[in-house]
């Protein structure tokens, strides 16, 4: 929790405002990993309950040194409906 208070501060100082839930932001840090543990908190789940749906999150972080490491704790999905809808 101390940690994600600290970037909440940090948003805060960049100019987060949470208006609407889910919607656009100046800023969006969240806390992946910490270490190989799972912690779930009011404020603070972890691994980050949506980062295994996201290829923006899974195919660079595979490319990390450690992530075979990772591998060993938890299952990464490789398969992503990365289709762009129009507007």
């Amino acid at each position: 929790d101390e940690v994600m208070n600290l970037l909440l501060s940090i948003e805060k100082d960049l100019g987060r405002v949470r208006n609407i839930s889910q919607g656009p932001r100046t800023i969006d840090l969240d806390i992946l990993f910490f270490d190989d543990l799972t912690i779930q908190t009011k404020l603070v789940n972890i691994p980050h309950e949506r980062l295994f749906e996201r290829s923006f999150v899974v195919m660079p972080l595979s490319e990390l040194p450690g992530f075979t490491a990772l591998q060993k704790k938890f299952h990464f999905n490789f398969k992503f409906n990365n289709e762009a809808f129009p507007i």
